[in-house]
Parts: structure tokens; sequence; C-alpha cells
């Protein structure tokens, strides 16, 4: 893939690498995203890619979908999160597949093709690997190229990001931080050059 489903698969490969670390143990500690734990974070994001599907196909299942991510998230985690996450991310191939990359959809952000909207989408995935490999108590490199286009793109938005559901104020970083830390304390995470 190239593009932007191609930026979206390097940040599902990315998620998928740190949630095939979390052990049993570890799906009940708290994420960065209080009071969601690691269960909940990956079944959020896992909802996510579900309702891009459903976005996709035009599926009527995509409220249903939309809402279980934020109200319950875990439950579409279940039991079993990777192999939910292998179901809803096969899901969300296919549905590109059938639909190309150049058809054009109503995102939450505007009228958008598949390409350009799951570009803007693997920035919630790459913040959310960040959060799943914090909850459970390691860290992760994001894929480098992905921070820098999003930190640069999201910029001149941030008044637009500041509201309930999507992202926390900013924080300030110290000079020399580098862009990884810098696009997390411009979402209101709480990088590691911030932590005492």
């Amino acid at each position: 893939m190239t593009g932007g489903t191609g930026a979206f698969g390097r940040a599902l490969d990315g998620f998928e690498d740190v949630l095939r670390e979390v052990k049993e143990h570890q799906w009940a500690l708290v994420s960065p995203c209080d009071p969601w734990t690691a269960r909940d974070v990956a079944g959020h994001v896992i909802g996510g890619v579900r309702w891009a599907a459903a976005l996709i196909e035009g599926s009527d299942t995509i409220d249903a979908i939309r809402d279980e991510g934020f109200s319950h998230p875990g439950s579409l985690a279940g039991p079993a999160p990777v192999a939910a996450w292998i179901a809803g991310r096969s899901e969300l191939r296919e549905a590109v597949e059938r639909a190309g990359t150049e058809k054009v959809l109503s995102w939450p952000f505007g009228e958008q093709t598949v390409d350009t909207g799951l570009e803007w989408f693997s920035l919630e995935v790459l913040v959310h690997t960040w959060d799943l490999a914090r909850a459970k108590g390691s860290d992760v490199r994001m894929d480098p190229a992905l921070v820098h286009e999003h930190l640069v793109r999201l910029e001149p938005l941030g008044r637009y990001l500041r509201r309930p559901g999507m992202y926390g104020p900013a924080l300030d970083v110290p000079a020399g931080a580098d862009e990884q830390d810098q696009l997390l304390a411009f979402l209101g995470r709480r990088p590691s050059s911030l932590e005492a």
C-alpha cells in the first residue's frame, strides 16, 4: 500500500506489535486514557477499525460501533483482544479492497477519499499505540515518519482538537525534545521528557 492507506497500514502494524506483547494480567491495567484500561484502549482501536470498515461499506452498523467504542470499548476487545484485532483489521482491508482508495466519504473531518481519510485516522492509531504501551508499563518508539507528518499538519489545528472525546490541553516540553515527545505533549499526553 502507498499514500495515506500505506501510512495507515504502518500505524496498524505498530499497534499490532504492541498489542501482541500485552500479557493476560496486564489487560486490566489503567492506561493514560484514565479510566480506560489496556483492554479498553485495545477495544477502542478495534472499534475504530471496524467503524472505518462500516463507513467505507455504507453499513448501518456504523453508529452502534462508534457508540460502543466510546462507552464500552473493552467489550469490542472481548476475552481475546488479538483475535478481535485480526478480525477487525481483515474486515477493514476487505472493505478497502472492494471500495478502492479513491471513493469519497463523509469522514468526521469532512469529505475525503478513503486514502486521505485513513491517513488522518492513522493519528488515532498512532497515539493509542503509545497509550497501550504505557498501560503495560513500557515505552514504544512510534513510526518517525508518521510522527513528523502528524506533528507538522496538526500544529495549526490545535484549537479544533481540544474538545471532549478528543485530546487534552497541550503540555510544554523542554527544549530539544524529540518529535515523538512534541506530538504526545501537543495532544495532552505526558511523554518521557516530562516525567520526573
